[in-house]
């Protein structure tokens, strides 16, 4: 089984996708991994401060990493440009993103950034098939929880796979 998580910066890939990882004694795949292993070229995006990926060379990458084990988790906020068995967005409201990447000490711009992104569901937008998990008020164990019960049930991921709207939070995000 190969299983995509991304989602904006901020709202649990990492751990998720480590967890999620160990109790399916999977491989874990991570974008800075497979473009140091596959040697994908970068650019500095200096006004953003981020760097540039090439995400078809960076699927192909990963699904050629995948082939090699039979359980494998690709975790990045470019992960769902790659098709998997499964595909999972993990959604944070913009208020908690505030606050989680501020807590991480990213920038004012950043964070803005980020939680625009969050709020317009960018990478939703991007991914079709995917199911959407508001990890707002879950942890990361009652995430791991949740992915694992998809894997094996098909009426619970036509529950998830509806889109999260977070426009109305943004709006008052923004009135603020």
């Amino acid at each position: 089984m190969f299983i995509v998580i991304s989602g904006t910066p901020g709202t649990g890939k990492t751990i998720i996708a480590k967890r999620v990882a160990g109790m399916l004694r999977a491989k874990l795949l991570t974008t800075n991994l497979l473009v140091k292993k596959y040697k994908i070229p970068t650019t500095l995006d200096k006004k953003r401060k981020t760097k540039i990926i090439d995400t078809r060379k960076l699927a192909a990458a990963a699904k050629c990493e995948a082939k090699k084990y039979e359980n494998c988790v690709f975790e990045g906020h470019l992960a769902h440009f790659t098709h998997a068995d499964l595909t999972i967005i993990l959604r944070t409201s913009p208020s908690e993103l505030e606050r989680r990447l501020k807590k991480k000490g990213w920038s004012e711009r950043k964070i803005k950034e980020n939680v625009e992104a969050e709020a317009m569901g960018i990478i939703s937008g991007e991914v079709k098939n995917a199911i959407e998990i508001d990890t707002t008020r879950k942890s990361p164990k009652s995430v791991t929880l949740l992915i694992l019960k998809l894997l094996n049930s098909c009426s619970l991921q036509r529950k998830y796979s509806k889109k999260i709207d977070w426009s109305k939070q943004y709006v008052a995000f923004l009135k603020r």
